[in-house]
């Protein structure tokens, strides 16, 4: 049971999402409602497709959160990865990221992903993960 992940089509937040090219996108599975995880859950992003960025460019992923499902805002807590030195390229499969899903959410969240790079290039999926008590 332990160091494995059981993913279901409910549990997407991003499924194979093409990266945005020096702009921000919603994920591509839209908003779902899970605000009373009680600190049970976390957003799991991995590269669905090999990530290229260049060097000096950054990618960005976080949730954002919405009461109303109109007017999201970030719920804090974004992971950003900045490619320094070299450019950054992430394998396919590879796990990017694990997001704290805030025990403060509101009723509707989505993923955001966001790269300052205009050649940014690969996908990646993102889900939800129950974690073990």
């Amino acid at each position: 049971m332990y160091k494995h992940s059981l993913k279901s089509a409910d549990d997407y937040l991003a499924a194979a999402q093409t990266l945005p090219q020096n702009a921000s996108a919603a994920g591509n599975a839209g908003a779902r409602d899970f605000c009373r995880a009680q600190g049970a859950l976390e957003v799991t992003v991995a590269a669905h497709a090999d990530i290229l960025l260049a060097q000096g460019t950054n990618l960005s992923l976080g949730l954002e959160h919405s009461d109303d499902g109109q007017a999201f805002a970030p719920a804090g807590g974004d992971v950003v990865l900045t490619a320094q030195g070299a450019p950054l390229l992430l394998d396919e499969g590879r796990i990017v990221c694990r997001l704290a899903v805030p025990s403060d959410l509101k009723r509707h969240a989505r993923l955001r992903i966001a790269t300052t790079d205009p050649a940014a290039s690969g996908s990646l999926d993102a889900w939800l993960e129950y974690l073990a008590r």
